[in-house]
């Protein structure tokens, strides 16, 4: 299979931030991502653009663990995970 995945999730890191929040943002919209998840481990938030049928890429969701949000898509049905599992420490 050749193209764009449907689907990419960037892990921000300082040394990666700018890179991963606007030039990989801008490269996965003209190469027709669907959607892309920006997860920000420091302040447990993901941040998620999708694919709109006008063909733009808006930002359509800035979830935290804090408001006990809970990360779905379209792209995956039935799934679901809530951010607060996703961030938690592992024993």
């Amino acid at each position: 299979m050749r193209g764009a995945p449907d689907l990419a999730v960037e892990i921000l890191s300082p040394s990666t931030r700018r890179l991963d929040e606007l030039t990989k943002r801008d490269l996965y919209d003209r190469f027709g991502v669907r959607e892309y998840w920006l997860v920000d481990t420091e302040i447990e938030h993901i941040n998620v653009y999708r694919r709109a049928e006008d063909g733009s890429f808006p930002h359509v969701a800035e979830l935290a663990a804090v408001d006990d949000d809970v990360l779905d898509t379209p792209l995956l049905p039935g799934f679901s995970a809530k951010l607060r599992k996703l961030f938690a420490p592992i024993d």
